[in-house]
C-alpha cells in the first residue's frame, strides 16, 4: 500500500515539474519578447536622436556658415580701418623722423646697428675713462634695441627679436671688452695710483654702469679688510686667509646694467629639456666679481730715474683666478629703489656649463628692508645677479578688463606724452578727435587692466595705442608710472623690477594648478575681448577654468557699467568657448566635418555659447558640468562673441562695440596676449 502511494507521488512531482518548466518557458519568451521590444524602442529612440542630431548640427552648420560670412566681411572692414591707420602713423614717423633728424644710432635698423658695433668694437680705448665714456653711448643704444626687443616680442616677430637678442649679447660683451682693456692698463699703472697705504682703491661709473677695484701692494697686507664701494652700493669684507695668499690679489667688481639672460629665455624651445632650467630671471641688471692677478710689477731705475714696465703678450693678459679659499668673503649690496624686494628674491651665479643660475657658493643670505641691503658669504667669482622664480607672482589670482571713462583724456594724454622719454612727441600717438565711424570719441579708446597676483595688484590703463601703469604706486615704479609706454616696454620694465607678467611657453607648464590653454583658442577670445572692451567688462573665472579642457575657456562678461548711473552694476554672464572639434555637436556627426574657420586663419573653429555656469552667482562650479554648460533658454552657438551676448547689452553697447577703433582693439589684444590671463588663472 506505501509503494502505490509514493508511486502516485513521484508522479504528481513530475507532473509539477513539466508544469513549472513550461512556465519558464512561457516567462522566457515574454521577456525575451519585451528585451527585443525595448532594444527595438532604444533603436528607434537612437535612429531618432542621430537624426535629430544631424538635423541640429545641419542647421547650426547653415546658421554659423551665414554667420561667418557677415563676421568675415567685418573683419576685412578692420583690417582695412588698421591698416589705413597704420599707414597715416608710419607717414607721421617718416615725417617726423625727416623734419627733426638726429645722428642717434637708429635700433630699427640692421645697418645702423652693425655700423655701430663695428666703429665701438674698433674704438681704441687705454683709459678708464675713455671706456667709461663709450660705455655711456653703448648704454643709450642698449636701451634703444631694449625697447625694440619689447616690441617685437608684443608684435610677433621673431626675426627682429632674435636680431635684438645678438646685438644685445654683442653690446654686453663690448661693454665688458673694453673694461678689460681698460683694466689691464690700470693694473700696469696701479703703482702710480695707490693711497698712502698701499692700496689701490678706485671706483667710477657710467650712467648705469659701475665698476670698482681694490687691492693691498703693501708688504705687510691687513688682517682683514671692508672695501667700501660707495658709487656701487657694494661692501666687500675680506677675510685674513685671502691675504695670506702669496699673490696679491686684485678684487674688481662691474654693475652691468643689462641681462641678455632675461631675453634669452623667450627663445627656447618649450619641448627642449634645457628650457626648464630657464627657471628663473634676473631683477635689475649683473654684477661680474672677479679675483684678478696684478701685472708684473715696474722695475726702477733710480739712477736715470726710469721706471721700466713689462709690455710684452702676456703682460697684456687679463688673467682670471677663481676663488682662492675655502674661508668665504662677506657681500653686501644696495639694492636700487626700483626693485620689489620679496622673500623669494636670491643672489644666484651663473653656471655656464649647466646654462642655469645656481646658489653654489652663496650661503646666509639675508636682507634687510630698513636699509635695504643684501648681505650673504661668497666662495665664488663669476656673474652674479638677484633672481627670481618666474612664475613665482602666477596663476593670477583674479583679473578683469573693462572700459573707463575720462572725457579729459585729450589734454591730459598731451601732457603726459611731452614728459614721456621714449615717446617724445605726442602727435604720433594722440589720434584726432574726430567721431566718424572710423575714428570714433577719444574718450571710448581707454581701458583698465587690473591683474591681482599672488602678492600685489597691477593696474594698467590702455589708451588708444599706448599703455600707462596705475598701480603699483609704490617708489619701485616712481619713474614709469604714468608713462605712456607701449605694452612689450612696460611689461619688461614690471619684469625688471620683479613682477614678471611676461610668461614664455615653457612657464605656462610651471604654472601650478592651471590649465594651459590652446594658443590658438586664447588668440581667438583675446581677440573678441579686445574689440569688445569698449562697451563690456570681463572678470576671470578661475574656478570655472580649472574644469575646462585645453581646449575650453569660460568667459564671466557684462555690460559695462562706465557709461551709466554708478548705482547700476549688472550680473556677470557666463559663455563658453570651445573648439568646435571638442564640441558635442560635432562629437555627434562626425560625418558631417568642422566648421569653417574665419578668413585668413588657420586656426580650429570656435564657437560662444551663452550658458548657465554660476546662475549670476547663486551656484557653484562644484556642480556638474551638465549644468553648468547646458545654454540657457533660447539660447545657441554663435562664431562671435558679441553675437551671444545680443539679448543681454543695450542697443548702446552693440554700437559701441561695432565702432571700437582698431589701433585701440589691436593696442589691448597685445597687452592681454603677452601676459596670457585664461592660461594663467
Amino acid at each position: 500500500m506505501a509503494k502505490k502511494k509514493l508511486g502516485k507521488a513521484k508522479k504528481e512531482t513530475e507532473e509539477e515539474r513539466l508544469a513549472r518548466e513550461e512556465a519558464e518557458r512561457l516567462a522566457k519568451v515574454a521577456e525575451d519578447k519585451i528585451i527585443a521590444e525595448e532594444a527595438e524602442r532604444q533603436r528607434l529612440e537612437e535612429v531618432r536622436i542621430t537624426a535629430e542630431r544631424k538635423v541640429y548640427r545641419k542647421e547650426e552648420f547653415a546658421r554659423l556658415s551665414e554667420e561667418l560670412i557677415e563676421i568675415n566681411d567685418q573683419l576685412m572692414q578692420r583690417r582695412m580701418k588698421l591698416q589705413a591707420e597704420q599707414k597715416k602713423e608710419a607717414a607721421r614717423v617718416e615725417w617726423a623722423t625727416y623734419k627733426d633728424p638726429t645722428d642717434q644710432t637708429d635700433a630699427n635698423i640692421e645697418k645702423d646697428m652693425n655700423t655701430f658695433i663695428s666703429t665701438t668694437n674698433n674704438a681704441s680705448v687705454r683709459e678708464l675713462k675713455d671706456a667709461l665714456e663709450l660705455i655711456k653711448t653703448v648704454e643709450i643704444v642698449v636701451r634703444s634695441v631694449e625697447n625694440v626687443w619689447s616690441e617685437s616680442l608684443a608684435r610677433g616677430d621673431d626675426d627682429c627679436r632674435k636680431r635684438c637678442l645678438n646685438n644685445l649679447i654683442t653690446l654686453q660683451n663690448l661693454m665688458l671688452e673694453k673694461i678689460d682693456t681698460a683694466t689691464v692698463q690700470l693694473l700696469k699703472f696701479a703703482d702710480s695710483m695707490l693711497n698712502d697705504r698701499l692700496e689701490l682703491n678706485v671706483e667710477d661709473q657710467a650712467d648705469r654702469f659701475a665698476v670698482g677695484f681694490w687691492s693691498s701692494y703693501n708688504d705687510i697686507r691687513p688682517i682683514r679688510k671692508s672695501v667700501q664701494l660707495e658709487k656701487m652700493g657694494i661692501q666687500l669684507d675680506i677675510p685674513k686667509q685671502l691675504f695670506s695668499q702669496h699673490e696679491k690679489f686684485i678684487y674688481r667688481l662691474i654693475r652691468v646694467p643689462l641681462s641678455t639672460f632675461n631675453h634669452a629665455a623667450y627663445d627656447m624651445d618649450p619641448a627642449d629639456s634645457d628650457s626648464s632650467k630657464r627657471s628663473k630671471y634676473v631683477l635689475g641688471g649683473l654684477i661680474q666679481f672677479d679675483i684678478l692677478s696684478p701685472s708684473p710689477p715696474p722695475f726702477n731705475l733710480r739712477a736715470k730715474k726710469w721706471i721700466l714696465r713689462d709690455c710684452s703678450a702676456n703682460a697684456n693678459n687679463l688673467k682670471k683666478n677663481n676663488y682662492p679659499s675655502s674661508v668665504p668673503s662677506r657681500m653686501s649690496i644696495k639694492v636700487p629703489a626700483d626693485i620689489v624686494m620679496t622673500e623669494d628674491v636670491r643672489v644666484g651665479v651663473w653656471d655656464e656649463e649647466q646654462k642655469d643660475w645656481t646658489e653654489d657658493g652663496i650661503t646666509e643670505l639675508q636682507y634687510s628692508e630698513e636699509s635695504r641691503t643684501l648681505q650673504f658669504y661668497i666662495t665664488t667669482v663669476g656673474t652674479l645677479a638677484l633672481v627670481k622664480n618666474r612664475v613665482a607672482d602666477m596663476p593670477y589670482k583674479k583679473w578683469s578688463i573693462g572700459p573707463t571713462l575720462n572725457m579729459n583724456l585729450a589734454s591730459e594724454l598731451t601732457k603726459i606724452a611731452k614728459g614721456s622719454e621714449l615717446h617724445q612727441d605726442p602727435d604720433l600717438y594722440l589720434p584726432s578727435s574726430s567721431s566718424s565711424s572710423l575714428y570714433p570719441p577719444l574718450y571710448e579708446r581707454q581701458a583698465r587692466l587690473t591683474i591681482e597676483t599672488k602678492k600685489i595688484e597691477v593696474v594698467i590703463d590702455v589708451v588708444h595705442a599706448l599703455c600707462r601703469l596705475i598701480k603699483p604706486d609704490t617708489a619701485a615704479f616712481e619713474d614709469i608710472r604714468g608713462k605712456l609706454l607701449t605694452p612689450g616696454v612696460l611689461l619688461s620694465e614690471l619684469r625688471g623690477r620683479g613682477i614678471n607678467l611676461l610668461p614664455t611657453n615653457a612657464d605656462l607648464k610651471q604654472v601650478p594648478d592651471t590649465t594651459p590653454k590652446n594658443t590658438d583658442l586664447e588668440q581667438a577670445v583675446l581677440k573678441e575681448l579686445s574689440k569688445g572692451v569698449t562697451g563690456m567688462d570681463f572678470h576671470s573665472s578661475s574656478e570655472w577654468n580649472k574644469l575646462l579642457s585645453e581646449s575650453q575657456i569660460g568667459v564671466r562678461v557684462r555690460e559695462s557699467s562706465a557709461y551709466t548711473c554708478p548705482a547700476e552694476t549688472f550680473d556677470y554672464e557666463c559663455v563658453l568657448v570651445e573648439e568646435d572639434a571638442v564640441s558635442q555637436s560635432y562629437k555627434h556627426c562626425t560625418e558631417l566635418g568642422l566648421l569653417p574657420s574665419m578668413e585668413g586663419s588657420t586656426a580650429m573653429p570656435v564657437k560662444y555659447c551663452l550658458v548657465m555656469g554660476d546662475e549670476y552667482g547663486d551656484k557653484e562650479w562644484s556642480r556638474p558640468l551638465k549644468e553648468v554648460h547646458a545654454p540657457r533658454p533660447a539660447e545657441v552657438e554663435h562664431m562671435e562673441l558679441s553675437r551671444s551676448l545680443k539679448d543681454r547689452v543695450t542697443s548702446e553697447a552693440k554700437e559701441r562695440v561695432e565702432r571700437t577703433n582698431p589701433r585701440f582693439q589691436e593696442t589691448v589684444h597685445t597687452l592681454l596676449s603677452l601676459i596670457k590671463p585664461f592660461s594663467i588663472s
